[in-house]
């Protein structure tokens, strides 16, 4: 017999939660349409890029089989609402994108001159911005 889920399956290894303001449209792909046969015909279904989310966004509840302190988790949650205010659409995704690259050096310490290193990748990402530098600089300055 084939076992797809190992002998401590009741274990639950990660939880988190997305709080919505780190969804933007580029994050969630639209599925196709079920059948109208189908018993939820009417409903529609999405993916959501997960590996797109910055690390923040991710807020653990279980991380590794561990309970996270509810401080801990209320704290995480609190560090991301300055995104709930952006409404500027460009702007929150300029701003998920620093973060996704900031999640990308692996440290909590990082100079300005390592984040000028991702200026070719947001260049492609963001075409409209003709001056990458400054506008990291403008990010972290403000």
């Amino acid at each position: 017999m084939y076992e797809y889920y190992p002998p401590n399956i009741y274990n639950i290894l990660h939880f988190f939660v997305i709080p919505k303001h780190f969804f933007i449209p580029e994050f969630v792909e639209k599925r196709p349409p079920l059948s109208t046969e189908a018993r939820r015909a009417d409903c529609i279904g999405c993916n959501i890029y997960l590996h797109n989310i910055p690390e923040s966004g991710k807020i653990f509840q279980i991380r590794n089989g561990k309970v996270k302190n509810k401080a801990i988790i209320l704290q995480n949650w609190k560090k991301t609402l300055f995104l709930r205010q952006s409404t500027n659409y460009k702007l929150k995704r300029w701003t998920l994108d620093i973060m996704k690259c900031i999640d990308s050096k692996g440290k909590n310490e990082f100079t300005l001159q390592e984040l000028y290193l991702f200026e070719q990748i947001l260049s492609k990402k963001h075409p409209e911005i003709k001056h990458i530098k400054d506008k990291i600089r403008g990010k972290f300055n403000s």
